[in-house]
């Protein structure tokens, strides 16, 4: 197998996943960076701004965006750090974590029906070390 041929499958796999994402989160007009704030305050729970922003890699003009949306819509919640007071920490809102367990199920059900399709072949453990040893040479 070529290698120019995996990459090219891997950005597929991911071209196809996120449109298939962003379709589904259209209908409670979300977007894929809104969803991915809300994921990782949901695994994280008390998370500075500025660490979202970083992971999601955008900056902070558009996180700034993302998190005045999500707290009108009383999905997070915003508060200062009592460490250092120039960092806000985001949380979910009770009324956010209601609406990502509604939202994020159906999604999540596919993915994994996806991976243990895979899995028939090749053990997850084994996947997930391939996936995340292209994410850090890709890193570095």
């Amino acid at each position: 197998m070529q290698k120019d041929s995996l990459i090219f499958k891997m950005l597929k796999i991911s071209k196809y996943l996120k449109m298939n994402l962003e379709k589904d989160l259209e209908k409670y007009d979300l977007t894929f960076n809104e969803f991915s704030t809300l994921t990782i305050l949901k695994e994280h729970g008390e998370v500075p701004v500025q660490k979202i922003a970083k992971k999601i890699d955008i900056t902070s003009g558009s996180m700034t965006y993302i998190v005045n949306k999500l707290v009108k819509n009383n999905f997070i919640q915003k508060k200062k750090s009592k460490e250092d007071t120039r960092v806000y920490l985001l949380c979910l809102s009770k009324n956010g974590e209601n609406f990502y367990n509604e939202i994020s199920n159906p999604h999540f059900t596919y993915a994994k029906n996806l991976i243990n399709s895979i899995a028939k072949d090749t053990p997850i453990n084994e996947l997930d070390q391939i996936l995340n040893s292209i994410i850090n040479n890709i890193k570095s």
